[in-house]
């Protein structure tokens, strides 16, 4: 289908400004200049786009034999070597490294722990409802388990590891085969900063599980025979989605992506329009205690936080530079945390109003921050956590973001391999291509950087293993 098509089209766009967009932030981060980095970056890509095309058939063939080769293990053999492997790493790094809790992760691990001990979430007058309680709810889960401690959020990382890993390899083995799923599993256990930010109170890493898990739940709901199970499965997976938007609240328009699955592979619409009800009944009702509670201490209808208006307005202002920064905050002096999110929001949209040029100049400046840097792990764990800077942290750094280079390279060579096959005109693939240009669209708007595409992780892992499925082309190493 030519829609599916043009959606392959768009991510291999997108892959080639992730290989400009690495060099270039790194250029950045290392020596302060940003001119010179833009000439560096522009050859660095056009090198790098021509590289993962001409050996695209090598790249593949390779990928596919060792893919192949592992497949010849059983799914449980495999996923216990792979389970031993990811939990050695991310014990191994914890033990190197221990980092305390830090910015973002120190808070989430704080409010956490207020609802496990005394069932209360925020503080009274400044964030009651200024951060998303998603995760907390689950961390705190674990808490009340096992009471307060420091290794808690370690050990809730690796369950959601162990769940993140099955479901990768079922979703991966169910749109290209099992060498797929088993390359996608492998490139998911080496990650460097998914398995150096196992020690984070950090509530991307449980989007990462809940992104692959929400779809295999709806494509079980699209190739359902019975009518039952597949309302069933919808209903799972708007339950799903709506704990990931109270996780995320940027993942809220989600279900979007699903409904372009359905259209995409041509559903009954009767059958799509009931299973997406599902879908949005469920997301609601997982939501809406949530907000009844925010009415109900807050006097407004807030469907997850009060934190967008600010995130907004801090990405879209005259000082914005599309990461982080405080915004002007002399018009926000003595409001509540309701009223300071709608006057973000208000702020922001006159400034993009008044200013559409620079607006469209920062949107790509956040995709380049969005791309560009993969080092979260090495950041949060070495840098803030412990203050480790110097060698060590710029060797870690550098494995992160080559890694992270390579993974964009081979997600591009997947494309050229499949662009023209029978791969392209899965609407599984495009479902999760349209997931990750979801989540990057969102950052070309809000503020963006490294830690924003974190959650995509396990869907990078499998787009990027679809070069080792089969394609129609005549395989030869380089022609």
């Amino acid at each position: 289908m030519v829609v599916n098509r043009m959606v392959w089209y768009v991510f291999a766009i997108v892959a080639v400004e992730a290989m400009f967009a690495i060099p270039k932030v790194n250029w950045e981060l290392a020596t302060g200049q940003g001119q010179g980095g833009r000439v560096l970056a522009c050859a660095f890509a056009i090198l790098a786009t021509l590289f993962a095309w001409r050996f695209r058939r090598s790249i593949a063939l390779r990928l596919r034999g060792l893919g192949e080769r592992l497949a010849a293990l059983g799914d449980f053999s495999w996923l216990c070597i792979c389970a031993i492997v990811g939990i050695l790493l991310r014990l191994g790094w914890m033990i190197a490294y221990p980092a305390p809790q830090r910015s973002d992760y120190g808070t989430y691990f704080n409010l956490a722990r207020g609802l496990a001990v005394s069932q209360q979430y925020g503080s009274s007058g400044s964030d009651l409802a200024f951060w998303p309680p998603g995760y907390p709810f689950f961390l705190s889960l674990f808490l009340r388990l096992f009471g307060v401690h420091g290794w808690v959020p370690e050990f809730a990382n690796i369950v959601i590891f162990l769940i993140t890993l099955t479901v990768v390899q079922r979703l991966a083995v169910r749109i290209g085969g099992a060498p797929v799923g088993r390359l996608a599993t492998l490139v998911l256990v080496l990650w460097p900063t998914y398995f150096m930010c196992g020690s984070l109170a950090s509530k991307e890493l449980l989007v990462v599980c809940l992104l692959p898990l929400s779809f295999l739940a709806y494509v079980n709901s699209a190739e359902g025979t019975r009518p039952n199970a597949r309302i069933a499965w919808a209903l799972l997976t708007g339950a799903l989605l709506g704990f990931t938007g109270l996780t995320q609240p940027s993942l809220l328009l989600l279900p979007g992506v699903l409904i372009g699955y359905d259209w995409l592979r041509k559903e009954r619409m009767l059958w799509s329009l009931a299973r997406i009800a599902c879908v949005a009944l469920a997301m609601f009702l997982v939501i809406l205690p949530w907000m009844l509670r925010n009415h109900q201490v807050l006097g407004a209808w807030i469907p997850v936080s009060t934190n967008g208006g600010d995130v907004f307005y801090r990405a879209n202002n005259d000082q914005a530079t599309g990461a982080y920064a405080e915004a002007p905050i002399r018009k926000f002096v003595d409001l509540d945390e309701v009223n300071r999110s709608r006057l973000g929001y208000q702020l922001g949209i006159d400034w993009i109003r008044n200013n559409p040029d620079r607006f469209l100049l920062l949107a790509v400046r956040k995709q380049v921050l969005f791309l560009g840097d993969d080092s979260t792990g090495a950041y949060e764990t070495l840098k803030r956590g412990l203050g480790i800077g110097g060698m060590r942290y710029a060797i870690w750094k550098g494995i992160s973001n080559l890694y992270w280079l390579c993974i964009w390279m081979i997600m591009f060579a997947a494309f050229a391999i499949h662009a023209k096959g029978e791969l392209s005109s899965k609407p599984e693939v495009s479902m999760v291509m349209l997931a990750v240009l979801y989540l990057y669209s969102i950052h070309s708007v809000f503020e963006s950087g490294g830690k924003y595409h974190v959650p995509l992780i396990a869907l990078f892992a499998i787009i990027a293993a679809l070069a080792a499925a089969p394609c129609n082309e005549h395989a030869r190493p380089n022609d």
